[in-house]
């Protein structure tokens, strides 16, 4: 005798109705999957890749330092933590102050230092920590000092000027590859001024020298005239490198001389 539809055979086996529906059952849980997988794969819950992207580098020239202002933007979707800043020396210049005139400088505190003897393609890590959200702009900035030099003594100023030419960098999440933010130029730990360690084309006119002779002697040019120039060349060889730079300061070093 037959079992009815739906009973399992004495002999163990399915019946063909039952056989029938076992089959569907398992073909038809199979496409759900493969649309679920399908749909988690290709979605929009997806999060796309961190991807930072400068969106500007300002440098300012403080009385007592220089300070970078940078402002990112993280056009993916996740979470991004930049963990580094690297900044390549490219060219490096030392200015001795050669005379004084006695005027009122203020000492500030550093967060970067840079080495006093740099040398091109050295590269100083600093560590930070910022942290971007999925299409989230951030801003931070970075001040700059010369290892050895990180204050000024009151009423006193500082008795070397650096000039460098930088190359701005981050590391971000386990990335390897830097993103890169530009090239900047910087004098620390501030603009150097002029008479005190370079001249110009007006500090060289006849009435000025005549100035300078009554004041401070007539051996002043030729004993001040070597550091002058020494400083002169240090500053245009750095200057005329690219680089985001303080209006300032070319400003105040657009009338170099070299001979006083």
């Amino acid at each position: 005798m037959r079992p009815p539809p739906g009973l399992r055979a004495p002999s163990g086996r399915l019946t063909r109705a039952a056989s029938y529906a076992t089959v569907i059952g398992t073909l038809l849980a199979a496409a759900t999957l493969v649309i679920t997988l399908g749909v988690n794969a290709h979605g929009h819950g997806e999060l796309r890749p961190a991807r930072l992207q400068p969106v500007s580098l300002v440098v300012r020239q403080t009385k007592n330092k220089p300070i970078v202002e940078v402002i990112l933007h993280n056009l993916g979707g996740e979470r991004s933590i930049v963990t580094e800043v690297q900044t390549h020396v490219l060219a490096e210049g030392q200015l001795t102050q050669c005379a004084s005139q006695g005027e009122l400088n203020l000492s500030g505190s550093y967060s970067v230092l840079l080495p006093a003897t740099a040398w091109a393609g050295q590269v100083i890590a600093t560590h930070i920590h910022e942290q971007l959200a999925g299409d989230e702009a951030d801003r931070f900035s970075l001040s700059f000092a010369t290892v050895g030099e990180t204050s000024v003594e009151e009423f006193k100023l500082p008795q070397r000027v650096y000039v460098y030419e930088l190359e701005i960098s981050l590391l971000h999440d386990a990335q390897r590859t830097p993103v890169r933010l530009g090239k900047i130029v910087v004098t620390v730990p501030s603009i150097p001024r002029v008479n005190e360690y370079f001249l110009t084309a007006e500090d060289t006119t006849p009435a000025f020298r005549d100035h300078i002779t009554a004041s401070f002697g007539s051996r002043f040019y030729a004993e001040h005239g070597p550091c002058y120039r020494k400083n002169t060349l240090a500053l245009k060889r750095v200057l005329a490198l690219p680089g985001i730079r303080d209006p300032a300061l070319t400003a105040a070093t657009s009338h170099l001389v070299t001979s006083p």
